[in-house]
């Protein structure tokens, strides 16, 4: 697995640079010619231009493409992340022509199943869903030349026949008394057309530049997923505005999609009522559950892109929406999202999308710390009215959600105090004992900052943060004996429901093998940042890269042989580093399960990536006391307990190199 370190930032900024200069470099050496031509000046050095222009055009579609594989890392992983790791050897090798082909290819076989949804349809029935198809997303959906080829050539109503196609035969399977096949297996095709997509089609949504995704398609995907049937063309059916929100709920869609989309269905049911969906056929999602509800499927997809969910949340600002003739200006929707029934997916999708809203993060906009105070006001408000016809057995989806709010309030300054104490008493009066002496410790001046935290942070927050929290926590003795602050499974989509709530299948988010295992590589290396932290180290350290001789191709050296490195971004990424003593690689492999090639690229990586000496780069994030030094250690490739013995030519091509292999319990293999 050929690992790289992406900073999304900086890879969006570099993406958004090429993109810029490909399409100005040729105009550039035009308008240079010209000029020179015109005061009888030779021309023929502006050749060299055409070598810049090609240069880009050659580094472009792999640049995208990390970028795309990198933005999907990190919608699926709770909070904010801003360097995540990819498997290059994942990346698409296909021209772009060719990734535009196979979208193409992909547009076929999507429109060859434009039929009548509802009847059966006995080629599903006979073949299953087609694998060409499945093989064409799986391989393709992170491309943006395949993205954006696919959302150009087919239409949301095929796409949402096909979806409603695949719903009706899932029921079929579920209700056959013969099992022809395994309803487990067609479940799992069914999630994987429409992971693959809203991966694909999101990603189209997002791409820039030539890629951009012309406004009329835009427009018209968008169309799709917010107009009821009785308000669509002929080629449309009862369903389709549900099945196309499946599909958006899996996707990672941009911003002004979503809030589009989540602005034009709010402003439907605002002239007349969440009726104006009962046309609508209800579609069996993955697993089985009844979905129908267009509004939860949009909100799904901001609880991985916050900067949306707080545009739709934020009710400082009326937007003016046009439904068909008439202007509707809109306001108050977190109050409507609060009231509003949830039969599909029990308020699952609303709740991820206002945590996504009201959860802080850097460089992001403080309006998140409004809609957290709204929300615990109306909350309160709305439960108040309740309170009385609400039994405990019967307590619905707007519990749990009070909860998140007004733990997250308890983080905000000034806010905090009061929130607490409601949030207290909430959790008591449901015997949540545990969670009550941590809310009721957030109005206690600082001791009360860690409590809350310690209670929110299993929500959110990361290894190295759990681990401080705790020991605050235990030091102000509100950690209970034999508790810890813990956080739920990073590599899980949030799926926040409450007793048995449907949840419509919004949530059930397929992951490729790839990026489980990248996932659980992010998560392990979050694990072991505490114990570099606690033993004097740093983490994510920048070093410079060695300088390639471009006339080799090879690692560059100088006169009397010494390495030759960059001094500039990209750097390479120490996981972690104790100065005089480890320069430590985090890996998540257990040697016995991959290939002998695959660990002994991981031994030689580490040796070739950032020996010792290799300059430490002068970059803000690095610590004042490394700053124009050299790394200085022995490497260390820390992995998990290994669950099988290493194959003994890895052992020694790391006793060759100089490798100490450890695991986290601290075992050496070397």
């Amino acid at each position: 697995m050929a690992e790289a370190s992406i900073d999304i930032e900086q890879m969006s900024a570099l993406v958004s640079a090429m993109e810029a200069a490909s399409s100005t470099v040729g105009q550039s050496k035009r308008s240079m010619t010209d000029l020179l031509s015109g005061v009888d000046v030779d021309t023929s050095s502006m050749n060299r231009l055409d070598d810049v222009g090609g240069w880009v055009s050659d580094q472009l579609p792999g640049v995208r493409r990390r970028l795309a594989m990198a933005e999907a890392i990190e919608a699926q992983t709770p909070g904010q992340q801003f360097v995540v790791t990819i498997d290059e050897s994942l990346l698409s090798t296909l021209s772009p022509e060719e990734a535009r082909e196979a979208a193409r290819r992909a547009a076929e076989l999507i429109a060859e199943n434009d039929l009548d949804p509802t009847v059966s349809d006995e080629l599903l029935d006979q073949y299953g869903l087609p694998q060409e198809l499945l093989d064409l997303l799986g391989d393709n959906a992170l491309d943006p030349y395949f993205a954006q080829e696919l959302a150009r050539t087919t239409s949301p109503e095929d796409v949402g026949v096909l979806v409603a196609e695949v719903a009706a035969y899932r029921q079929r399977v579920a209700d056959s008394p013969i099992e022809l096949v395994s309803l487990e297996d067609v479940d799992a095709q069914y999630e994987s057309l429409l992971s693959g997509l809203g991966s694909s089609l999101g990603l189209a949504t997002r791409t820039n530049a030539d890629l951009r995704l012309p406004n009329d398609i835009r427009d018209r995907w968008v169309e799709a997923v917010s107009v009821p049937y009785g308000g669509l063309g002929d080629d449309a059916f009862p369903g389709q505005a549900s099945a196309l929100a499946l599909v958006v709920s899996r996707g990672d869609w941009s911003t002004p999609f979503l809030y589009e989309a989540a602005n034009q269905i709010y402003a439907r049911e605002h002239l007349q009522g969440v009726g104006v969906w009962g046309d609508e056929i209800p579609l069996v999602a993955p697993g089985g559950d009844s979905f129908g509800d267009p509004l939860a499927g949009v909100l799904a997809a901001m609880g991985t892109n916050p900067e949306a969910a707080q545009w739709v949340f934020d009710d400082s600002t009326t937007p003016t929406v046009d439904i068909d003739g008439h202007e509707v200006e809109l306001s108050g929707f977190l109050e409507y999202a609060l009231r509003r029934g949830w039969q599909s997916d029990g308020g699952a999708g609303m709740q991820a999308a206002l945590q996504a809203a009201v959860t802080p993060f850097e460089g992001g906009s403080t309006v998140s710390a409004d809609i957290a105070a709204e929300a615990s006001e109306l909350i309160e408000a709305i439960t108040t009215e309740q309170r009385e016809a609400q039994e405990e057995h019967d307590r619905n989806w707007l519990s749990r959600l009070g909860h998140t709010v007004l733990d997250i309030v308890g983080l905000i300054p000034v806010l905090g105090e009061p929130a607490d104490a409601v949030n207290a008493a909430w959790y008591s009066a449901e015997g949540d004992y545990v969670n009550a002496g941590l809310s009721a410790a957030g109005v206690i001046p600082v001791i009360g900052w860690s409590a809350v935290g310690g209670k929110w942070v299993r929500r959110t927050l990361s290894a190295d943060e759990l681990a401080d929290i705790s020991r605050q926590l235990e030091a102000a003795g509100q950690l209970p004996e034999g508790a810890r602050v813990v956080n739920a499974d990073p590599s899980a989509v949030v799926r926040l429901t409450t007793g048995g709530a449907p949840t419509g299948g919004v949530f059930v988010r397929e992951k490729p093998e790839w990026l489980r295992n990248i996932l659980r590589g992010n998560e392990f290396e979050r694990t072991q940042t505490p114990n570099i932290l606690a033993a004097g180290g740093t983490t994510q350290l920048r070093v410079q890269q060695r300088a390639i001789d471009p006339d080799t191709g090879l690692p560059a050296v100088d006169e009397a042989g010494n390495p030759v490195y960059r001094d500039s971004y990209p750097y390479n990424i120490v996981d972690g580093y104790i100065d005089g003593d480890q320069i430590i690689e985090i890996k998540s492999t257990q040697f016995a399960e991959v290939t002998e090639e695959h660990a002994l690229r991981e031994i030689r990586s580490l040796g070739n990536k950032y020996p010792p000496g290799t300059p430490i780069a002068d970059v803000p994030s690095t610590p004042d006391a490394l700053r124009g030094t050299n790394l200085n250690g022995r490497p260390v490739l820390l992995v998990p307990p290994q669950t099988a013995d290493i194959p003994p030519n890895v052992l020694a091509e790391a006793r060759r190199l100089g490798v100490e292999i450890r695991d986290s319990d601290g075992r050496i293999y070397t």
